[in-house]
């Protein structure tokens, strides 16, 4: 809902908005296995709000609620600093600092033991994230193919954001696609970040009187995501097939604003 009235979105159409976040295989895999998704959402949502209204250092405090899951804090950081909101990185350094202290003093051994969980166990659960890096192991070529994706979605990121101002919430929506992208370690229940994205689609397409992109949306984001997740089971079990998501989003994004800036 915060994102939507930064975007300026209709009142009429959140109903629809709604729709498409409370219908979403993401939501109900977050609620399903009590991830973090919707929590970071709504940290997302409140942060560029608090931007929208210039109230810089109370958004960069909310931001630091980003690092329960930390492969996926950088959007809002270095979309925001992209629009040079010192204040923001500042607050946001020293609340991190101040609760990162406090949980040493409370649990002294934690850092090595979160080290030692990423280099083994989160580690081999990365061969059935849902990242490019996933799609690229179906290709000839492999790895290659991950790089060639990541650098052809950062150089279209970087020049749109050379063309035209980006608001928060775009380059917000943006950053998130590219992380979902191209982190390593990911499940579908991260796809809660990939609403922005969507927001911003819906919203361009209702400016600009788009109605096939209208009319697709259901479709992509609801019908799509659920039956990959439904044909999960010829990998292994694994979501393997929802690593397509984030690129779609991407893509229609990228391709939403390059439309905007024509």
């Amino acid at each position: 809902m915060l994102i939507w009235r930064v975007l300026g979105g209709p009142t009429a159409w959140v109903p629809y908005l709604l729709f498409l976040v409370f219908g979403s295989q993401p939501l109900w895999n977050t609620a399903m296995n009590a991830q973090f998704g919707g929590l970071l959402l709504g940290a997302v949502g409140i942060v560029v709000y608090l931007i929208y209204r210039q109230r810089l250092v109370a958004a960069g405090a909310v931001a630091v609620l980003l690092l329960l899951k930390p492969h996926i804090f950088a959007p809002v950081v270095f979309g925001t600093w992209s629009r040079r909101t010192v204040r923001l990185i500042v607050a946001f350094v020293v609340v991190a600092l101040l609760l990162l202290l406090a949980s040493v003093v409370a649990q002294p051994a934690w850092p090595q033991g979160w080290l030692a969980e990423v280099r083994g166990n989160r580690l081999a659960l990365a061969s059935q994230s849902t990242s490019v890096w996933t799609v690229a192991s179906w290709l000839p070529g492999g790895p290659v193919w991950a790089l060639v994706i990541i650098a052809l979605l950062t150089a279209a990121a970087v020049d749109l954001a050379r063309r035209q101002p980006l608001s928060a919430v775009e380059a917000v929506a943006i950053l998130a696609c590219l992380t979902l992208v191209i982190v390593p370690y990911s499940g579908s229940h991260d796809q809660m970040l990939l609403v922005p994205a969507w927001a911003v689609v819906l919203r361009r397409s209702l400016a600009n009187g788009h109605r096939a992109t209208l009319a697709s949306l259901p479709l992509i984001v609801l019908v799509l995501p659920w039956a990959l997740y439904a044909i999960r089971d010829i990998s292994g079990g694994h979501e393997l097939p929802s690593a397509l998501m984030p690129l779609i989003a991407a893509l229609m994004l990228v391709l939403t604003l390059y439309r905007a800036v024509r």
